[in-house]
């Protein structure tokens, strides 16, 4: 029948660092086979995983073991590792609760243009010109206890009406949104958008057929693009505002 023999009192290693805070291993002699003594030491003397070390109630087994120690004696060496003592330190891999993570990526955009950036004509005879200008594309992971779908959705495709992430109103526009839960704590939300430093909102023109005569006498038609006057007219073609705050990014 096993037997506790001993614990080995000299054996009790105490050590403390940031990746596993504080721990202690200890060790006993069981007469048993190795089997037999982790068993026993399990069922008899109630040394188990999760058993608390006595006076350190923030210390606990998280692993148990044996050795050979003779042809009818075995060791039983009981780790204990800190499940989250005041002061103490641990290391996390991985994103936690609430961390933001953004990533930036600038590339050029061609567009068909009839002004410059403060109205004036970029071609006489009003057709359009193309000019490259530059975007700022931004991804930001969010990592959350909820995920709000319907507050999302209610922003997707408007532009920030107020400053925004170091933008002016009107600069950034909210592309998109991807979502899933990362573990059983949060969810990793992924939110897209695009950065005009002129602005998203254009002014929409319409074209009307102009007759006009060269110094030859010969006449001859062109189109020419003239701004609404009236705002109203042109209120759907503009993007819709919002506070993009809301997202929590």
């Amino acid at each position: 029948m096993p037997v506790l023999i001993e614990e080995q009192k000299n054996s009790r290693q105490w050590t403390k660092s940031v990746t596993t805070g504080l721990s202690v291993t200890r060790v006993w002699i069981v007469h048993a086979k190795q089997d037999e003594a982790l068993s026993y030491i399990d069922t008899q003397e109630g040394i188990r995983l999760g058993t608390t070390y006595t006076g350190f109630n923030t210390l606990t087994i998280k692993e148990l073991s044996t050795a050979f120690y003779t042809h009818n004696t075995s060791l039983v060496t009981a780790s204990y590792t800190n499940k989250g003592e005041a002061g103490s330190q641990t290391s996390q891999t991985g994103p936690r609760l609430n961390d933001k993570i953004a990533t930036y990526n600038s590339e050029m955009e061609s567009s068909q243009e009839y002004t410059d950036r403060n109205g004036k004509m970029l071609n006489p005879v009003g057709q359009p010109v193309t000019v490259a200008r530059p975007r700022l594309t931004a991804r930001i992971t969010h990592y959350r206890a909820t995920f709000p779908l319907g507050d999302f959705m209610a922003l997707v495709g408007r532009v920030n009406d107020r400053s925004w992430n170091g933008g002016n109103a009107g600069t950034w526009l909210y592309t998109g949104f991807s979502g899933s839960k990362y573990n059983e704590d949060m969810y990793q939300l992924d939110h897209t958008f695009s950065f005009a430093p002129e602005g998203h909102q254009k002014t929409t023109y319409f074209m009307q057929a102009t007759t006009t005569t060269a110094n030859n006498g010969k006449q001859f038609t062109c189109q020419k693009a003239y701004p609404f006057k009236n705002p109203q007219e042109i209120v759907s073609e503009l993007y819709q505002t919002g506070n993009l705050a809301l997202l929590g990014v």
